[in-house]
């Protein structure tokens, strides 16, 4: 992936609650599509997806109220990536936050079709 694609990825997911807190009022449920190329289970990547939670909430957005959060992990096989994303897609979140350069580029990447 250039820098300079990953640099408006990074950006953008930055951005996106300054965004949104303005929108929070609206009633609207927003979907989040979490990606991580290993396990969720973990602690250490439990903590990082914690850490998601935990900031969002602080914005004003409760998972069962205003937010969904789908997360999905790919336990370490790379290959599992693309299968993922379709199936994130098909949720049609609002958001997908990716973890880590594997995901990124899976997230970043077309989808393709699958036979």
């Amino acid at each position: 992936m250039q820098r300079r694609h990953f640099i408006k990825l990074v950006g953008a997911v930055a951005a996106w609650p300054l965004a949104m807190q303005a929108q929070q009022s609206s009633g609207k449920v927003w979907r989040i599509a979490y990606l991580h190329p290993a396990f969720l289970d973990t602690p250490s990547d439990r903590t990082l997806f914690d850490a998601f939670r935990a900031e969002m909430h602080r914005l004003g957005y409760n998972e069962g109220k205003n937010l969904v959060i789908d997360p999905r992990g790919a336990e370490g096989k790379p290959e599992r990536l693309p299968l993922l994303v379709r199936e994130l897609i098909d949720l049609r979140p609002d958001l997908i936050v990716a973890i880590a350069t594997p995901a990124i580029a899976a997230a970043s990447s077309p989808p393709r079709a699958f036979p």
